[in-house]
């Protein structure tokens, strides 16, 4: 069975569908053999790692603002939080293994 190649566009878009949430095994496999094969791709996938490891990590220094004169409402702060611990939740387990593929 052939498989084509990826246009860097199309991988990058689909890395990126691919950390929110499932994709289909043939994308999964044509993602990965492009990432095998190209190093800016591959880069991309670790900036955005990253980013998304540095995010959650902001959870646990939320509570700086709890001390601050920022001036956000409660309220912001509250949902501020719940998207952050959400982003935590829901792709730590996932994003491990995916670093350990890269």
């Amino acid at each position: 069975m052939f498989v084509d190649r990826l246009k860097c566009n199309e991988a990058q878009e689909l890395a990126s569908l691919w950390m929110d949430q499932q994709i289909p095994l043939l994308k999964r496999i044509r993602l990965n053999i492009h990432l095998l094969l190209c190093d800016m791709c591959r880069n991309y996938v670790r900036h955005i790692l990253l980013i998304r490891q540095i995010a959650r990590q902001a959870i646990h220094k939320i509570d700086f603002w709890e001390d601050s004169k920022i001036g956000m409402t409660a309220l912001a702060k509250e949902r501020i939080k719940r998207k952050l611990k959400g982003l935590s939740v829901e792709r730590g387990a996932e994003n491990s293994h995916r670093k350990d593929s890269l």
